[in-house]
């Protein structure tokens, strides 16, 4: 399959973000074949916010060894996210906190990633009126 397969995934030049919706369970490898999509996107350009809308996934299971991945990614597309913002949008308490904490072991590679309790809280960092439904969730 292809990076830009992944109809979870979307880029909006117009608005300067992409948008992944990760549906069913979520494991540390979906987030880094989005996170590639994401950025290897042909529309993708530095600059461009990154929005992970995990309200429409049934679980999140990232565990400890996943944070080698997520740092191996984060480095691999540093060039491809200079100057991005990352807002991850989690609507359980429980997911907030693993977020917050990635957050801080990404600061120093300069990521500002922005955990949000709601789509709305997202559209508003994003100073857009929504955001799309990329799919209809299959549950």
């Amino acid at each position: 399959m292809l990076l830009t397969d992944y109809p979870e995934v979307a880029v909006f030049p117009a608005d300067r973000y992409a948008l992944a919706q990760p549906r069913g369970n979520v494991t540390g490898e979906v987030i880094v074949t989005y996170g590639r999509a994401m950025a290897y996107h042909s529309a993708w350009e530095p600059g461009f916010t990154e929005v992970w809308d995990m309200t429409l996934s049934q679980s999140v299971d990232v565990v400890p060894s996943d944070i080698g991945q997520f740092k191996q990614l984060e480095q691999e597309t540093l060039e491809m996210l200079r100057g991005s913002r990352t807002i991850v949008i989690v609507d359980r308490p429980m997911l907030r906190m693993p977020v917050q904490l990635y957050a801080r072991l990404m600061s120093p590679l300069g990521r500002e990633i922005v955990a949000a309790k709601s789509q709305a809280e997202a559209t508003d960092l994003l100073g857009i009126e929504h955001l799309p439904i990329l799919t209809e969730p299959p549950f």
